[in-house]
C-alpha cells in the first residue's frame, strides 16, 4: 500500500484539484487495484467532488471518529464513491470541533496512521487531501504518508510557503524514523494553476527551479484552464468531464509518472 499526501499549508494551491484527478486517473490506469481518498480538510471539497456534499454527513460517517476519546476500528467512515475501485473517507465542517479536544488525545499525531495500518491489505494506493494549514490534521496525514507531492501555486509568497512546509516534513520524517522505521519521501513539488502568459508565473517558476532542481515537477506541471473549472462545477473530474482538454493531457501525465516512480522504488 502505498500512502501519498498532497500537502501544501498555503490556501488556493489546488490540493483538492490535484488529489481528485490524480485518483480518477489512477483508477483507470490501475482498473485491477484499490484506492482510498482520505480528505483530512474541514472544508470537504473533496468529499463534495468525488463523494456528496459534505453539509448531508453526520459525525459518525466522517474522518472525524479518527479524533475522538476512543480509537476507531471500524469501516463506517469508508464509503464507496463513483469510481468503482475507489473509496473515500469524507471530511466536513465538524472536523474543526477535533481540534478543542484532540490536544488531550493520545496518539493525536498517529490517528490516520494507526487507522491505516488496520486496512493495509485492501488498498494499493491511498491519496490524502490535506487543510491549508500546519495543524494537527497535516501533521496526521505526513505521519500516516509513504510520500509526499507538494501543489504550489505561482504566486509571490510561493517559495516561503514551500519551506515552512519542508521544515516541517523534515520533522516528521525524523521522528517517523525512530519511532516506527519507515520512510516520508517528498516526491516533489508540483507546479499548478501555471499561466505562462503571466510574467509573475514565470518568475516564480525560475525561482522554484533554482531552488528545488531535479525536484520540481516541471514536466508534470498543471496548467490554468477554463475547462477544468468548469468540471469542477459541474462536480466532475476532468476524466470524466473532456478528454480534450490541455489539463486532461497534464493529468494523464502526472499519473503515469507517480506510478512509474512508485514502481521504480
Amino acid at each position: 500500500m502505498y500512502v501519498i499526501s498532497f500537502c501544501n499549508q498555503k490556501g488556493g494551491t489546488g490540493k483538492t484539484s490535484v488529489t481528485s484527478n490524480t485518483a480518477a486517473f489512477l483508477s483507470n490506469f490501475e482498473k485491477d487495484k484499490r484506492i482510498l481518498l482520505i480528505d483530512l480538510d474541514a472544508q470537504g471539497h473533496t468529499t463534495y467532488l468525488m463523494y456528496k456534499d459534505p453539509d448531508e454527513l453526520n459525525e459518525e460517517e466522517t474522518i472525524s471518529m479518527l479524533f475522538q476519546d476512543k480509537e476507531y476500528k471500524d469501516k463506517g467512515i469508508i464509503h464507496q464513491t463513483r469510481f468503482k475501485n475507489v473509496e473515500i473517507v469524507p471530511s466536513n465542517f465538524l472536523l474543526t470541533g477535533a481540534k478543542v479536544r484532540i490536544g488531550e488525545l493520545k496518539e493525536r499525531l498517529w490517528r490516520v496512521w494507526r487507522y491505516l495500518k488496520l486496512f493495509n491489505r485492501f488498498y494499493d494506493y491511498v491519496l490524502i487531501d490535506t487543510p491549508p494549514d500546519l495543524d494537527i490534521f497535516l501533521l496526521n496525514a505526513l505521519y500516516a504518508s509513504d510520500y509526499t507531492i507538494i501543489p504550489t501555486d505561482l504566486e509571490t509568497l510561493a517559495i516561503r510557503g514551500i519551506n515552512d512546509l519542508l521544515n516541517t516534513v523534515e520533522n516528521v520524517q525524523s521522528k517517523k524514523r525512530d519511532r516506527v522505521g519507515e520512510d516520508l519521501r517528498i516526491m516533489g513539488v508540483l507546479p499548478n494553476k501555471l499561466n505562462k502568459r503571466y510574467k509573475t508565473h514565470k518568475n516564480v517558476m525560475e525561482k522554484l527551479k533554482e531552488k528545488f532542481g531535479s525536484g520540481l515537477l516541471e514536466d508534470q506541471q498543471i496548467g490554468t484552464n477554463a475547462t477544468l473549472v468548469r468540471a469542477y462545477e459541474h462536480r466532475q473530474t476532468i476524466f470524466e468531464y473532456s478528454k480534450t482538454a490541455r489539463s486532461y493531457k497534464q493529468y494523464k501525465t502526472l499519473t503515469q509518472w507517480i506510478i512509474q516512480r512508485l514502481n521504480a522504488q
